[in-house]
């Protein structure tokens, strides 16, 4: 039996800074986040792509509450007709900020179910 703690994954072959962790619920202004790093986050977004590719400000809708940061669009995958994953990096991030991504860290790990922990 495998026991899967966090989805907390450490793969030197993808092109990221930090670890990664595997969410679910969390949700932000592009879409569904499917998963989260200190450097940026994976996100399933329906609907026409977002245009431009500088930094926007996207907001995170945590348990702790919604939290804006700068990220930019570094990936875009298209997975339907409407349909796209994109991979988005954080920039400008000031230490104030930095914490305030911890804290959504420890929430999603907090919010891992016991179904998780069996997969």
């Amino acid at each position: 039996m495998t026991t899967r703690l966090l989805s907390f994954r450490l793969n030197r072959s993808e092109e990221r800074r930090g670890g990664r962790l595997t969410t679910r619920g969390l949700r932000c202004s592009l879409g569904r986040v499917v998963d989260l790093s200190s450097s940026g986050l994976r996100v399933i977004h329906s609907g026409f792509s977002p245009r431009g590719e500088g930094a926007r400000t996207i907001t995170i809708y945590a348990d702790i509450g919604p939290i804006r940061v700068q990220a930019r669009i570094v990936r875009r995958t298209r997975t339907g007709l409407f349909r796209q994953e994109l991979g988005l990096e954080f920039v400008n991030l000031d230490p104030a900020m930095r914490q305030q991504l911890l804290a959504v860290f420890r929430s999603a790990m907090k919010n891992t179910s016991v179904a998780d922990l069996a997969a």
